[in-house]
């Protein structure tokens, strides 16, 4: 194991187990006093609530039977009976209302109800009454205030001590209830009172419940689980610790009951155990943290040795490493005078002194313009190779490394190699030899190669020096290729040619090739040896003089004009062309003989046949400038034709816009003249009813229908200043180009209200999805030309007639100076060949059924003209079409 984790381990490890230990040891002891702390306050707080209850309920026991030997009630005198109860209850904030039952009445009533009593009284209070007790009734809610009240039942009797009756009191609980409800002291602790059936009468852990409800798994699953709990508890005296799982989440609860004895209530007192063991939890944190803080500082001091200690060693350790694998510039950092920075300083001498040794053998080595290898004499493989070698093979020196001579040719087998071993060992050095090899490039490589045997014991290596003579033996064999080609290529020339090797005295000996006697017909190998002068080749000898001084003048002379005799006496005319070569040091000359007599005929005839040509390429070019005329003039017109129909089609989608607006101005404008007539009725009707007495349900009647009738007349006329306004200001930028501000959702709208009426004739909805605030500094006529062609295209082609559908405007912002527009549709789609023509002008699949072919031509020109934007179409046949266009927030330029 290293050094520092066994100072880890030792050391470090066991100090943060035992500051552990002991900060779970004190964790439990602070849980255990908090818990013995709170057991106490439990019980003081529920003796003192239970205390303060029942102090409260005798209270108001003795208040009634105070009222009970009051005069009025003892003397039995019913006038004097009813006021005094009217003062108690209007002086009282104690009970909500006093009864007093004569002794007939107690008599008469059975064990249900009372007649016209507030509170039930059942068979136990009755009998108590009857008896002469004072009696309590179970809590009940007054169903005329909803108030919680209990009955309290005394006896009243008479100054000679006969009962004379009963005095029925309603005492408020919630009054009685609040004392020792809001008696908890600690922060989080809860308490409920139930009666004697199990129901809430104050209280709760934090759920909604309404007084007298059963506390139930669903509506109170705390409160129920807490009860249930303690009710399955042996010792009720102590704190419970209750486990509720409420809404997903566990919450654990310490819970204590306590009785009413003369009630039979029960008051429970509960608080979270989270809340309780808080001090404990926040002790448990603090030391967690220092418990981290410490081992924090420990494992700094760790970082810190190994920093100071462990990393100098380390790195004099990796610089050994690196020394002994071969890197000569190996060494180690020295950052001071301590005994390590001696040992590294040593140890950097040493290197130094290795590394200029090295320096010197290496230089040698690599400038060395011979092939040099170092081998291993055990194995055979190359330690070492210069650069030399590494060039000679066409490899680089590191794949040399490691591998045989047998890999690169230069040992024939393994058995050769052991061989060559064997005589080393035996005489130090090898005899030079010559080997032939190839190098990674495939080419031949000729190579002597000297070796010795240099070092002892494990460290022998084997030196081999060679000497690179492929040069010489490439050259070699060049020359030999070179004539062996010269003669193959003179003979089977497909040209006549002639080749004569200058000597001194008579004339040049002069040999023809294969494709000269074909030519000039004469037999194969006649002339071999014999100068053109001894067999009158050559018509005019003085062509031949004159041929020879300019090859003698220039080395070369091309394409000379000469009449050559043929074998039948015939006369040719001839190019003739020659040049000096240098065929293993003589002089010779090659001349070639191109017989172009048919060549010269045809080129007369040709010059012929261009005269005529250029005479009739003559009478064409005019008549095509003719025709290329007449083309200019009916372009034009076409032009103008477009540029009309275009002009027709935005004026075409204008007055539909006129007509639908105009149609859709019927409805409201009729709506107020409707309305304006009936008033001018109502108006006659009630200046009459005025005349002959107005009642009061004729002016209301009046006033209501003049009511309806302004609320008509200014919804119909809102409406239609909408449309005309929105016209308006769509023929004012249609019909012009004006450059100028406006927010992109505003044009959108303005043209979706012109479109509306159109697109409610041909069940087409028009949907926007397009956010406020894109401001545009543009042409909005040009652009809404582009919206409503678009819209107008999709009703036309995108739906069969009859057809509800639904086309959808979408923008969005691209960056801060782009717009993205899109209108799709949830039409038939357009099949691919229709797509690829759509923005072609006349264009159209409705050809005479309404559709011009110029709509998407006019929107493409505007987008990417006027606009300076583009436009992309998509389309699926049976999915609807998209057109996206991307323009830019600021026109280009201005129109012309």
């Amino acid at each position: 194991m290293k050094l520092l984790p066994r100072i880890v381990v030792s050391v470090i490890l066991p100090m943060l187990a035992l500051a552990g230990v002991a900060l779970y040891g004190g964790s439990l002891l602070m849980q255990s006093s908090l818990l013995e702390e709170q057991q106490e306050r439990a019980q003081a707080t529920l003796a003192q609530s239970v205390g303060r209850l029942q102090l409260s309920l005798g209270e108001a026991r003795d208040a009634v039977r105070l009222m009970a030997h009051s005069d009025p009630l003892a003397g039995a005198d019913l006038a004097q009976i009813e006021p005094a109860l009217r003062r108690w209850q209007g002086a009282s904030e104690r009970f909500e209302s006093f009864r007093f039952l004569a002794l007939h009445e107690l008599a008469a009533s059975t064990e249900t109800a009372l007649p016209k009593l507030p509170a039930e009284l059942p068979a136990e209070l009755l009998a108590a009454l009857r008896a002469g007790q004072q009696a309590v009734s179970a809590p009940s809610i007054n169903a005329a205030s909803g108030e919680l009240i209990m009955g309290i039942a005394t006896p009243v009797f008479d100054q000679r001590g006969r009962q004379v009756g009963a005095l029925l009191a309603n005492l408020k609980l919630e009054q009685l209830l609040s004392i020792p409800i809001g008696n908890a002291a600690q922060r989080d602790a809860r308490l409920m009172v139930l009666d004697a059936q199990s129901r809430l009468l104050a209280g709760g852990l934090g759920e909604e419940g309404q007084a007298l409800s059963p506390v139930d798994a669903a509506s109170q699953p705390q409160a129920f689980a807490v009860m249930a709990s303690l009710a399955s508890k042996e010792h009720a005296a102590e704190l419970s610790r209750i486990a509720v799982s409420h809404a997903g989440t566990q919450v654990i609860w310490q819970a204590l009951t306590k009785r009413v004895p003369e009630l039979d209530w029960q008051v429970i007192y509960a608080m979270p155990e989270q809340s309780l063991f808080e001090r404990a939890a926040k002790f448990q944190q603090r030391g967690l943290l220092g418990l981290g803080i410490c081992a924090l500082l420990a494992l700094a001091g760790a970082a810190l040795m190994r920093h100071v200690v462990l990393r100098p060693l380390m790195q004099l350790q990796l610089a050994q490493q690196r020394l002994q694998a071969g890197d000569s510039h190996a060494r180690a950092s020295v950052s001071g005078d301590d005994e390590i920075s001696e040992l590294a300083r040593s140890f950097n001498l040493m290197a130094e002194t290795l590394d200029a040794t090295e320096q010197r053998f290496r230089m040698i080595f690599e400038a060395f313009p011979h092939p040099i290898t170092l081998a291993s004499f055990q194995d055979g493989n190359y330690v070492d190779v210069n650069p030399a070698f590494a060039a000679a093979l066409g490899i680089a020196q590191q794949e040399a490394i490691g591998r045989s001579p047998i890999d690169f040719g230069l040992v024939a087998s393994m058995e050769d190699l052991l061989v060559k071993g064997q005589e080393l060992a035996q005489t130090g050095s090898l005899a030079p030899e010559l080997l032939q090899t190839q190098n990674a490039q495939g080419e031949a490589l000729w190579l002597t190669y000297s070796t010795r045997l240099i070092g002892s014991g494990q460290d022998k290596l084997v030196l081999a020096v060679a000497t690179d003579i492929t040069e010489l033996k490439t050259a070699e064999a060049q020359l030999r290729q070179s004539e062996q080609s010269l003669t193959a290529l003179f003979e089977f020339a497909p040209l006549p040619m002639a080749r004569t090797r200058l000597t001194a005295g008579s004339d040049s000996p002069t040999f023809w090739n294969q494709a000269w006697y074909r030519a000039f017909g004469y037999a194969p190998g006649s002339c071999d040896g014999m100068p053109s002068t001894r067999f009158d080749f050559w018509v005019d000898p003085a062509e031949r003089s004159r041929f020879v001084d300019e090859m003698v003048r220039n080395e070369f002379a091309l394409n000379r004009q000469a009449q050559l005799r043929h074998a039948d006496g015939s006369v040719r005319q001839c190019e003739v062309s020659g040049r000096y070569i240098d065929v293993g040091g003589e002089r010779t000359v090659l001349a070639s003989y191109l017989d172009v007599t048919e060549k010269i005929r045809i080129t007369a005839e040709l010059n012929q046949l261009n005269t005529r040509l250029e005479a009739r390429v003559a009478e064409r070019t005019s008549e095509l400038a003719r025709r290329n005329q007449e083309l200019d003039e009916a372009l034009s017109v076409l032009k103008h034709t477009q540029a009309e129909l275009v002009r027709t089609e935005k004026l075409s989608s204008l007055g539909s816009l006129v007509a639908g607006i105009a149609h859709e101005l019927n409805t409201p404008i009729g709506n107020a003249m409707l309305m304006a007539t009936t008033l001018a009725a109502r108006q006659t009707e009630f200046e009459t009813a005025v005349a002959e007495g107005l009642r009061r349900s004729v002016l209301q009647e009046f006033l209501r229908g003049l009511r309806e009738a302004c609320t008509m007349l200014e919804a119909s006329l809102g409406r239609a200043a909408e449309l005309i306004s929105s016209f308006k200001q769509v023929a004012v930028d249609q019909s012009s180009y004006q450059l100028r501000d406006f927010d992109l959702q505003e044009v959108l709208h303005e043209t979706a209200l012109s479109l509306g009426p159109s697109l409610k004739l041909s069940g087409t909805s028009l949907v926007e999805d397009v956010p406020a605030g894109l401001l545009m500094h543009s042409y909005p006529g040009p652009l809404i030309q582009v919206f409503m062609n678009i819209v107008n295209n999709a009703v036309l082609h995108a739906f069969e007639p009859g057809q509800a559908g639904c086309v959808r405007i979408k923008a969005r912002a691209l960056g801060e100076e782009r717009v993205l527009i899109e209108l799709s549709d949830d039409g038939r789609g357009m099949p691919s060949e229709h797509l690829q023509r759509a923005f072609d002008p006349f264009f159209t699949t409705k050809l005479g059924q309404g559709g011009s072919g110029l709509g998407l031509h006019i929107v493409y020109n505007l987008v990417t003209g006027l606009l300076g934007g583009q436009v992309r179409l998509s389309s699926d046949s049976g999915q609807g079409t998209r057109l996206s266009i991307e323009l830019p927030l600021r026109a280009p330029q201005e129109p012309s």
